[in-house]
């Protein structure tokens, strides 16, 4: 069962979206740390987690979804020297900021969010949950294989049932 955001986001997925599902690669991982480093000259006190696929080491999209974990009202000491080195975000809201960008051939979703939020503190603990667990961990990247080639919609929608079934 999906709740109603869930069931909302999926109606925004385009019908002939496909999915492509790749071998997890180290070099997916250096790519991430030169991007956290580039965070860490920023402030080494910015909380940077590499999550989804490359963070867990199993197969994916081949892209890097990463973190950035801070109370809103801290955005602002980080903002200006984030929008300096990774340019102008993609998208603002209360309390997450997000760049969509391209570093190496590899597409990057960089947020700076507030981890208290609902969400986002929901999306932890999956991570957490998934990173503790190898059977999990395992019937996650074995659900991400079985949907290489099959439609974006219906691979979102087996990762939420998966999703909600873990926090169950």
């Amino acid at each position: 069962m999906l709740t109603k955001p869930q069931e909302n986001y999926l109606l925004t997925i385009p019908e002939d979206k496909v999915v492509h599902i790749n071998p997890y690669s180290a070099d997916l991982q250096k790519i991430a740390d030169e991007i956290i480093s580039e965070i860490k000259s920023i402030s080494e006190d910015i909380d940077i987690r590499l999550m989804g696929a490359t963070g867990l080491h199993i197969s994916g999209q081949g892209d890097l979804d990463m973190y950035m974990l801070h109370p809103v009202k801290d955005f602002y000491l980080y903002l200006p020297e984030l929008i300096d080195h990774f340019g102008n975000p993609t998208h603002q809201h209360k309390d997450n900021v997000e760049w969509l960008f391209v570093k190496k051939g590899v597409e990057v979703e960089l947020y700076l969010t507030d981890p208290s939020t609902p969400s986002m503190a929901e999306q932890i603990r999956i991570y957490e949950l998934l990173e503790n667990n190898e059977n999990l961990k395992l019937e996650y990247e074995n659900l991400k294989t079985d949907a290489d080639g099959k439609s974006f919609r219906d691979y979102q929608r087996a990762k939420y049932e998966f999703y909600n079934k873990v926090l169950a």
